[in-house]
C-alpha cells in the first residue's frame, strides 16, 4: 500500500492475473486505506479459489473505488461470479460511446491516476463527440478501424471549420490512446500516425507597433471614417466583424 500524491494505491499479486496495483480514490488516510486493501484482499482470495481472477479483476477496480451501496453491489456481482452464476461482461464488448463516457465522467482518472490526468473541461471534448457519436458510439472497441473515424469524420457538418474538424479528431485519437494504455482494451491504436488533420491558421495574430499606427492616423489619403476605424480596432482590440456588428452609439 503507497500514498501517490493525494491518493492512496493498492497492490495485490493475483496469481495468473500478475501483480495488479489499484486507486483507493474514497480513502483519505492510511487506516481507511489499510481497510479497503484487507477487503480486496479478501475479495481477490474469493476470485482465487473460484478460478475466476482474471475475469474478475475489472470488479476489484470497482470495489477498491466505490462505496456504501455501490460496494455492496459489487459484492453482490463477485459472489455470483465465484458460485458460476454469472459471467462478467466482455471487456471486447466495451464501445467507443461507453469508454468515452470513462474518460469524460472522471471514472478513468480514479482508476489509473498516475497515467490518467482529470479533464479540466470535460463540457468540451463532450461538444465534440457529440459530433461524432452517432456514427462511433455503437462500434465495439475491438472492431473499431480507421474506416470508422474516416467516415465519422467526412460526415461532420460543412459549416464546421478545419481547427474544429481537428478538434475532433483528436478527441477520437486520444479516446483510443487510452483504450489502448492504461485501460488495455485494445491491443493497438487503430489510427495512423498523422491520421488527426492539420488545420491550416490563417487568422491574423500580428498588429500595428505605435510608430505605424501614427503614421497610419496621420495618412490623410486615407478616408478619415476608415482612420477611426482602424484606431478603433486597434485601441479596443476587437475583431473586424465583431466592430461592425455594434449596435450606433455603442461605447
Amino acid at each position: 500500500m503507497r500514498l501517490r500524491g493525494k491518493t492512496w494505491t493498492a497492490r495485490l499479486s493475483l496469481g495468473e492475473a500478475g501483480r495488479c496495483t489499484f486507486s483507493l480514490p474514497t480513502c483519505r488516510t492510511e487506516q481507511e486505506a489499510n481497510a479497503r486493501l484487507q477487503v480486496l484482499a479478501e475479495l481477490a482470495g474469493r476470485l482465487l479459489a473460484a478460478g475466476q481472477i482474471v475475469v474478475g479483476v475489472p470488479l476489484l477496480e470497482q470495489a477498491a473505488a466505490r462505496e456504501g451501496t455501490a460496494l455492496r453491489d459489487v459484492r453482490l456481482a463477485i459472489d455470483q461470479l465465484c458460485k458460476g452464476e454469472a459471467r462478467p461482461r466482455s471487456s471486447g464488448d466495451t464501445t467507443f460511446a461507453e469508454f468515452a463516457e470513462r474518460v469524460l465522467s472522471g471514472q478513468l482518472a480514479e482508476q489509473y491516476p498516475l497515467h490518467v490526468k482529470p479533464l479540466r473541461h470535460p463540457e468540451q471534448y463532450r461538444h465534440k463527440l457529440n459530433h461524432v457519436l452517432g456514427v462511433l458510439g455503437p462500434v465495439p472497441l475491438p472492431r473499431f478501424t480507421v474506416d470508422h473515424a474516416d467516415r465519422a469524420v467526412s460526415m461532420l457538418p460543412a459549416h464546421l471549420e478545419a481547427s474544429s474538424r481537428q478538434g475532433i479528431a483528436k478527441v477520437i485519437h486520444r479516446i483510443l490512446a487510452l483504450a489502448t494504455y492504461p485501460a488495455r482494451i485494445i491491443a493497438n491504436n487503430p489510427l495512423p500516425r498523422g491520421w488527426v488533420p492539420k488545420a491550416d491558421n490563417n487568422k491574423a495574430k500580428s498588429s500595428l507597433y505605435p510608430d505605424e499606427d501614427e503614421r497610419l492616423m496621420a495618412a490623410v489619403d486615407i478616408p478619415l471614417s476608415y482612420r477611426i476605424y482602424y484606431g478603433f480596432l486597434i485601441r479596443e482590440g476587437m475583431r473586424a466583424d465583431d466592430a461592425s456588428s455594434q449596435p450606433h452609439g455603442a461605447t
